[in-house]
């Protein structure tokens, strides 16, 4: 005989996600600033990362790297990125390494899988990061509240 498997039934969601929905609409703004201002806190800490670790002697020059790290966050997601525009087609070589081919053409860089500067400056971060979130939860909360 096949047992039943438990079941949580959680009343309100579909309008809990329909105040959101609606707040959004109402302020679409709130959401992104506050998406951008958990990102600045991850930008400003991932640039002295940049700085101190080895970058082209043009690089360090025009400041292009850093310069294309930034939020970029709109009222359903907030993304930190790097490398845009294709004049920096380079950051994903710098923030992660390789190749591992023969040759230096680009020069062999040893693979991080968690990145050099955004992914560390996360981590590093991470109660500013979450106390910001919590101050964005309560903000959106007022909002949906009314």
């Amino acid at each position: 005989m096949a047992r039943k498997q438990p079941s949580i039934r959680v009343s309100g969601l579909r309008e809990f996600r329909e105040r959101v929905e609606e707040s959004a609409r109402a302020k679409p703004d709130a959401m992104k600033s506050m998406f951008d201002h958990v990102g600045k806190i991850i930008v400003d800490n991932a640039i002295p990362m940049i700085e101190g670790d080895f970058v082209s002697a043009a690089d360090r020059r025009t400041g292009a790297l850093v310069d294309s790290l930034r939020t970029q966050s709109s009222d359903r997601a907030g993304r930190v990125v790097m490398g845009y525009p294709k004049r920096v087609a380079y950051a994903g070589w710098w923030e992660f390494g390789g190749p591992k081919a023969p040759g230096s053409r680009p020069p062999n860089r040893e693979w991080i899988k968690q990145g050099r500067s955004i992914i560390p400056a996360l981590h590093k971060n991470e109660e500013l990061v979450l106390t910001a979130m919590d101050a964005a939860i309560a903000v959106l909360a007022a909002v949906i509240d009314g």
